[in-house]
């Protein structure tokens, strides 16, 4: 079994793997373990000014998509309805 924070690494890891693939203009990212959850804490850059947007995912699920470019793509989708405000590279 992965200790805690090597398992917050790997989850850091898929977060911005996921992340990076929204093509976002500006933002940061925290995770955090919350039970079987990953907690993910977005903030960005929008029309509005900077904004930040809590969004969730399975530690198992988040963690399969460093590996499976369906869970990938599902998850990128369902998270950008949620950044749908975050600038992003055109």
């Amino acid at each position: 079994m992965a200790s805690a924070s090597a398992e917050r690494i790997q989850a850091r890891e898929a977060a911005a793997g996921v992340l990076k693939d929204l093509k976002l203009e500006a933002f940061l990212f925290e995770v955090e373990a919350e039970g079987g959850e990953w907690s993910i804490e977005v903030g960005c850059e929008s029309h509005l000014g900077w904004t930040t947007i809590q969004l969730s995912a399975s530690k198992e699920r988040l963690l399969a998509s460093q590996f499976s470019r369906t869970v990938r793509r599902r998850m990128a989708g369902e998270w950008l309805n949620r950044l749908g405000v975050c600038r992003r590279h055109r």
